[in-house]
């Protein structure tokens, strides 16, 4: 089990287990000016008993609606992606016309850093909000064995494909629904 937590401006987020567990690792990384711990920790705990009676639903992800349920529910697609496609490309540009190794081409670096990280971030909140709501109020799901690689390839579809992160979104079920 891994817990992440740091302590940043605005205070503590997260939590730090310090009775009853065994720190295995630790691992501080930096993404665009942001630092972060990771710690790795073993916790004991109890065989969990089924909780969730809820229903047997069938999920469909697709490109206009991120996931379409069996049972009529629909999640939209955001496009996080789609949407500040225009941005990323402009700062790209601003980022290849600084000359190498000078304080605008790094300032220039870091604001597109800083955008990118908040498209991944946004893209990654969605698919929890979704994955959660499922695993929280359905009892058996039942998702569409997609060949994403194979559908990568093709070109006037793989951005989309890409935007929505169908491999990320069957992990994420997968390890929520266990758990």
């Amino acid at each position: 089990m891994v817990f992440n937590w740091h302590d940043g401006a605005r205070g503590r987020h997260g939590y730090l287990p310090t009775a009853g567990v065994r720190v295995l690792s630790a691992i501080v990384s930096e993404q665009t000016g942001h630092w972060s711990v990771s710690v790795q920790v073993q916790v004991e705990q109890e065989q969990a008993v089924p909780v969730n009676t809820g229903p047997v639903v069938g999920v469909d992800l697709g490109l206009t609606t991120l996931a379409t349920g069996s049972d009529g529910t629909v999640f939209p697609n955001r496009r996080h992606v789609q949407r500040r496609l225009k941005t990323l490309k402009r700062q790209h540009r601003v980022v290849s016309r600084r000359h190498k190794g000078s304080q605008h081409r790094q300032q220039a670096v870091r604001t597109l850093g800083r955008l990118s990280r908040r498209v991944a971030h946004q893209r990654a909140d969605t698919l929890h909000q979704l994955t959660t709501r499922l695993a929280t109020t359905k009892a058996v799901i039942v998702i569409e064995e997609l060949n994403v690689a194979g559908l990568l390839t093709h070109h006037h579809l793989a951005q989309a494909i890409a935007d929505v992160g169908f491999a990320a979104c069957r992990r994420q079920l997968r390890d929520q629904a266990a758990w």
